[in-house]
């Protein structure tokens, strides 16, 4: 068995029935031996294994229709499948001089006639070490390939945040962030639609509810109702009055009553106070990862800026006027 605790499978092809017993009268601790004719029956694919082949019958075992008896178990010995190192067997009598062979990708030696116990430890010993080395840098190579999603991914990340950025700071118009918003969050989550309301933390709460359009007067009503009710819950105070803005995009048949559908409530704070809330609604439960969450509280704060600036402008512009 190899360091991983796997059994070596030692797979014979094309010997007399002298030379195979040599293989299994010598069979070292941790291998079994394969007749290459039944290895279906016994060889788990992938797993770690010298392929012995007499030398003269190697280009006829390599040959294409060999290959697809070979990958008709899902192995690929002979496709460079390093999990099956080769070894070429030599008669005593012949020199590896005299074949015009060029050696596999996967080879691992010549073995000379006749066998012994000590010839084959010593070929066991070298799958072992091929075999964890390839395993070993299959793991590495499968973290890289991590590694290079995750920043992939961080990538992405930046370049969301830094269109929310770009695009937020050029406008003081609320409704005109939201929509930019919901277009941007359709980046991260699939959303049928966003809604926000803000308040003014005065004795009296004055609230701002965004809602895109409509169609039903009913319907609209209880996302108001929906909207206010999270104003109470960050406020515990009586709301005095509430203006309605209403989107630009407009929803279609399948925006239902807020009791009916999945939403992410994400709060909007300036240091510790919350003045308002982003309301995403995804079309599907939203099966957010956790650098998903953070994205999404992370562009929630950069909107938080914009929009608290864009209700301070319009505050001021309104008194004026």
């Amino acid at each position: 068995m190899n360091s991983k605790g796997e059994k070596i499978y030692f797979i014979l092809s094309d010997f007399l029935a002298q030379e195979q017993a040599q293989f299994e009268d010598n069979c070292p601790p941790g291998c079994q031996i394969i007749d290459f004719n039944n290895i279906e029956q016994k060889f788990i694919p992938g797993s770690p294994s010298v392929f012995f082949v007499p030398i003269d019958k190697w280009e006829n075992i390599s040959s294409q229709s060999t290959k697809d008896v070979w990958c008709s178990t899902g192995s690929g010995i002979l496709e460079l499948d390093l999990s099956t190192q080769v070894v070429l067997v030599v008669d005593d009598k012949n020199s590896v001089d005299i074949y015009d062979i060029e050696p596999p990708e996967n080879f691992l030696g010549y073995l000379h006639l006749p066998v012994d116990r000590k010839k084959l430890a010593y070929f066991r010993n070298r799958s072992k070490e091929a075999h964890d080395l390839y395993f070993d840098l299959n793991c590495m190579v499968r973290e890289i390939a991590l590694e290079r999603e995750l920043l992939a991914r961080k990538n992405e990340q930046l370049e969301f945040l830094n269109r929310i950025l770009t695009k937020t700071v050029d406008t003081l118009d609320v409704s005109r962030i939201l929509d930019l918003a919901q277009r941007e969050f359709s980046v991260i989550v699939e959303i049928r639609g966003l809604l926000g309301v803000f308040w003014e933390n005065e004795n009296e709460l004055d609230a701002q509810l965004f809602l895109p359009l409509i169609e039903s007067p009913d319907l609209e009503q209880r996302w108001i109702e929906y909207l206010l009710q999270i104003s109470r819950r960050f406020n515990q105070r009586k709301i005095k009055s509430y203006q309605l803005i209403r989107l630009a995009h407009k929803v279609g048949d399948d925006f239902l009553e807020p009791e009916t559908v999945y939403s992410i409530l994400i709060p909007l704070k300036i240091a510790k106070d919350v003045f308002g809330a982003l309301v995403v609604l995804p079309v599907r439960f939203p099966n957010l990862g956790r650098d998903q969450v953070q994205i999404l509280h992370t562009a929630a704060s950069h909107l938080g800026l914009a929009i608290r600036n864009a209700l301070r402008y319009n505050k001021v512009l309104n008194f004026l006027t």
